[in-house]
């Protein structure tokens, strides 16, 4: 844990100053403005990595935080900040959407749009991360921005950030740290692509651009399904296999050695982690959707010059290349199995 700011430590009349410099430190240039205040300006923030996300507990006076699109030319920000109101209430207008919300509620402020903050006091406990890392379209994230309510998966994600604050500390000691942030982050795609298409039956009645990434999210769920394949996935967004390769074809994308790609690499960092040592190969080609140990040592040979077994005794030696390394897939790379 990081205490970002404290200010029982500063003098009250410094207070304003202060917080305001690290309100915009942790988020992105803005002003922060005071009204009338019942009692001294107060805040205590807390902060903590988790990988490819950050947790913040922020407990404050109130305030208004308005970011201009001037700020936003100038300093623009790949950030988006998921809160959950844990008391009082406040309100958010931001591109043409307004609501307020109120304890056990959660909203989403997007730091490349214009917005206008209202903080009533309290506090809140927010998940961010990067869009850059979602890898979702701009248009699917602002049309999810409104439309949170309408998904299923809303409150999963306010009861998993509500309890990641109650817990942070516990959970950031573990080490499956880096693992859990991951999860968060495909726990935030998936939100913003069900609340982006919600009520879209049919999948040809999407955007391309959303389809993709809605396909693209649905594939990495399901790696360790040896089933899966174009049928499977053209049925599972209700469109048909020829829309699917076409879809892919747009994007440059070959559906068969993208999958084996990701799996590869799943498979990879299995044969470097400390608790999946006891794991056999075969144990570990089932886990990532090879059917067969002998078809997994075939495709990682070709992708890393190695095999498996030869793989995880590089790892235990501590001489196992950066993840940065891409597989070298050859372009008539057989199906998945």
């Amino acid at each position: 844990m990081t205490t970002v700011l404290n200010t029982d430590d500063i003098d009250p009349r410094d207070r304003a100053d202060v917080m305001a410099a690290v309100v915009q430190e942790v988020s992105a240039p803005s002003h922060v403005l005071y009204g009338p205040q019942d009692a001294p300006i107060h805040a205590y923030f807390d902060t903590w990595e988790f990988g490819q996300v950050g947790l913040q507990r922020l407990q404050m006076s109130g305030f208004r935080l308005v970011r201009t699109p001037k700020q936003i030319r100038v300093s623009p920000s790949s950030l988006l900040a998921l809160a959950v109101q844990r008391e009082k209430s406040s309100r958010l207008s931001q591109d043409d959407f307004q609501y307020e919300t109120s304890p056990g509620d959660m909203f989403i402020v997007d730091v490349d749009l214009p917005y206008q903050f209202d903080w009533r006091g309290g506090t809140v406990i927010a998940l961010q991360v990067s869009l850059d890392r979602l890898g979702l379209p701009t248009e699917t994230v602002r049309t999810a921005l409104s439309r949170l309510r309408c998904s299923p998966i809303y409150p999963l994600v306010v009861n998993h950030i509500t309890l990641m604050g109650e817990s942070a500390e516990l959970l950031h000691r573990d080490v499956a740290t880096k693992e859990l942030g991951a999860a968060c982050l495909e726990m935030v795609r998936t939100l913003l692509i069900s609340a982006a298409t919600s009520g879209h039956e049919d999948g040809t009645a999407l955007p391309a651009d959303l389809l993709m990434a809605q396909i693209r999210n649905h594939v990495r769920r399901r790696l360790s399904d040896p089933d899966l394949n174009a049928p499977t996935i053209a049925r599972a967004h209700n469109i048909s296999v020829r829309h699917l390769y076409k879809l892919c074809a747009r994007t440059g994308l070959s559906l068969e050695q993208w999958i084996i790609t990701e799996r590869l690499e799943r498979v990879r960092a299995d044969l470097t982690r400390p608790d999946t040592r006891h794991l056999s190969i075969a144990a570990i080609a089932h886990r990532n959707g090879f059917r067969h140990p002998a078809h997994l040592t075939r495709r990682f040979r070709a992708a890393y010059g190695s095999t498996p077994n030869s793989w995880r005794r590089t790892a235990q030696e501590g001489h196992v290349p950066e993840r940065s390394d891409q597989p070298r897939l050859p372009v008539g790379a057989d199906r998945t199995r």
